[in-house]
């Protein structure tokens, strides 16, 4: 059961509903939010980061507030969208800032305490300051790095309960594996999501090496679901604004299941440790203030969106919205020493990545997510970018800290997992009887769908595109019904 508080005051009463008093995620873990009814007053505090997802509408004597914007849709009735943040989380992948697709749908902001009282709401915000650029050289940085990650370790490690470790090719959940092997914390067994149904692999079978490796238990996570239900199944979930991680739901339903006590995330390592998004020509954009360029930069091409939008949709939604509101964003993060990394920690991170742990993986009583402890985050965040270019920081920071282990390859991200013929054909018929069941509102050019169906059963090259647009069609069509 999601929990939620609503109030609402008639006749100078206070009528309330849900709990009084909830506690999400854990301050030990660095992510959480809580909140408390007293009476007359309402509280609400969260984490540093706002990390851990949190949402509240305020309509006056009115006020709502859950850890999910779907039950807030469905308890308050307010599904009008916010057209400026739709135009540019169509083309981002998700929200930014406080913002969601909802116009009286807000995020809380980062470490804040948030008070309704009367029928007044107050949010006081601790202001983000960027830090000063730590003056180290490469090979001094990764030392400090590798005895700050140990000791965010330390400091996170669970005192009881069964631990569990997602593991994939890649370098987060490895270093976060080694390091608690290194510090006699073993884990009950590590796990691997197949991301595409009877497929090679790469993340299986790299986490299967390094679990024979270190005689660690390992199971791989099958899909359980045809892609087109996962994608609407993570849309409900994650507020309908987050393009990435259908495959995620998987190892959600399989943690609702096994109620697993203490289960770590990688979260934010990519954008901190390994550059991510980050290169040259970007944090030239930055550091010459090309604010109008960068934007473009990240938005990219503009793919499907002409075809899958009406012809309406499209001006509502435009580019040129997207853009405003990205630059405006972008500004923010200009003085930090990684301005790249800044603006995807703060924006994608929060609100993109960090929804798959703490919304589809909500069922683990200990979601531990040690690249957010607090030291080690405030010296990833004051490295200088140059650090990060070459993308190859993290990777040696883990050869340094486990010799012995650095022989053990990583993913070759070359290697894509296929969809089968099934799966893409399947895709496309879930979006076609999406697109022409009752809508509340048009978005979408509902022809578009019906012809890409039909030319799925007869090319393989449309069959495959559903590959490209599905993920965005499917958010969108979902959103034509609320």
């Amino acid at each position: 059961m999601e929990k939620y508080f609503s109030v609402e005051r008639r006749s100078g009463e206070n009528h309330v509903r849900g709990d009084l008093e909830a506690s999400l995620g854990n301050p030990r873990s660095f992510a959480f939010a809580n909140w408390k009814w007293d009476g007359s007053e309402f509280t609400c505090s969260n984490d540093r980061y706002g990390v851990y997802p949190i949402y509240y509408c305020n309509l006056g004597d009115r006020f709502w507030i859950s850890s999910s914007i779907d039950l807030l849709l469905r308890q308050t009735g307010e599904t009008e969208l916010d057209d400026d943040a739709v135009a540019l989380a169509l083309r981002l992948g998700s929200n930014i800032g406080d913002e969601t697709l909802f116009r009286r749908i807000k995020a809380v902001p980062p470490n804040s305490t948030l008070r309704w009282q009367g029928g007044k709401l107050e949010i006081q915000s601790v202001p983000r300051v960027e830090p000063a650029a730590l003056s180290v050289s490469r090979d001094e940085a990764i030392e400090l790095f590798n005895a700050a990650f140990a000791e965010a370790i330390r400091v996170s490690a669970p005192e009881e309960g069964s631990i569990v470790v997602p593991l994939s090719g890649g370098r987060d959940s490895r270093h976060i594996l080694f390091e608690l092997y290194k510090q006699g914390i073993v884990p009950d067994r590590c796990l691997t999501v197949r991301r595409r149904a009877g497929s090679q692999d790469e993340d299986v079978r790299v986490a299967q090496m390094i679990c024979k490796r270190l005689g660690l238990r390992h199971e791989t996570v099958e899909q359980t679901v045809d892609r087109f239900s996962a994608e609407c199944k993570k849309n409900a979930e994650t507020g309908y604004s987050v393009q990435e991680h259908g495959w995620f739901v998987a190892l959600g339903d399989l943690v609702k299941k096994n109620r697993w006590v203490n289960l770590y995330d990688g979260l934010a390592g990519d954008v901190l440790s390994a550059g991510l998004f980050l290169d040259r020509e970007r944090l030239d954009m930055f550091q010459n203030e090309a604010f109008d360029q960068l934007a473009e930069s990240v938005l990219g091409p503009e793919g499907y969106i002409p075809r899958l939008l009406s012809t309406s949709s499209l001006e509502r939604f435009s580019r040129e919205k997207a853009v405003a509101k990205l630059k405006a964003e972008l500004v923010k993060h200009a003085s930090a020493p990684n301005p790249v990394g800044s603006f995807y920690f703060w924006n994608r991170t929060r609100r993109c990545v960090a929804l798959s742990p703490f919304r589809l993986l909500r069922e683990t009583p200990n979601l531990i997510t040690p690249f957010l402890e607090h030291k080690l985050f405030d010296l990833l965040s004051s490295l200088p970018a140059e650090h990060f270019l070459d993308h190859s920081f993290h990777t040696e920071a883990i050869s340094r800290a486990y010799p012995e282990l650095s022989d053990l390859a990583y993913e070759d991200k070359s290697q894509k997992p296929i969809p089968s013929r099934e799966e893409l054909r399947s895709f496309n018929s879930g979006l076609m009887r999406l697109s022409f069941s009752p809508r509340r509102q048009a978005i979408t050019d509902r022809p578009f769908f019906a012809i890409r169906w039909l030319a799925s059963h007869v090319s393989s090259r449309a069959r495959s595109a559903v590959g490209a647009y599905g993920e965005l069609a499917t958010g969108l069509l979902q959103l034509e019904r609320l």
